[in-house]
């Protein structure tokens, strides 16, 4: 079997969605609705799905009252504090740089201007499926 997508019921899905294309390098899959009721698809260049929905029966996830490592979305890049610094500039907001790991991986925490949070991974050694 092979994930179609992920998806998560948030508020501002629309909203989410669109800051996501216009900043990190998403693209539209299919966009329906408002943030008030909608849906949106999005994929990365690779293919990854993923789906922002809000439904007024179903209660949106609270980002913002996660921890960082309970739910992330890693976006791998290759200058993780230049990146950093030009998403703080379009409005997501800086958690903090993760220290180097015995992998050596370096790590900068984000959250987009809902709250979401992004981590911006530069990999000495990129994970491999079996």
């Amino acid at each position: 079997m092979k994930i179609e997508h992920i998806g998560l019921c948030i508020e501002y899905p629309i909203s989410v969605a669109e800051w996501w294309v216009d900043h990190l390098g998403f693209e539209f899959l299919r966009k329906l609705g408002t943030d008030e009721g909608g849906v949106a698809f999005i994929a990365d260049q690779h293919g990854t799905v993923i789906e922002f929905g809000k439904l007024e029966e179903v209660p949106s996830l609270d980002v913002n009252r996660l921890e960082s490592i309970q739910l992330h979305f890693a976006l791998e890049c290759s200058d993780t504090m230049q990146e950093a610094q030009r998403l703080v500039k379009v409005g997501a907001t800086l958690v903090g740089e993760s220290p180097r790991n015995a992998y050596k991986n370096e790590k900068v925490i984000l959250r987009d201007p809902w709250g979401n949070c992004l981590q911006l991974i530069k990999r000495q050694d990129k994970l491999a499926s079996s």
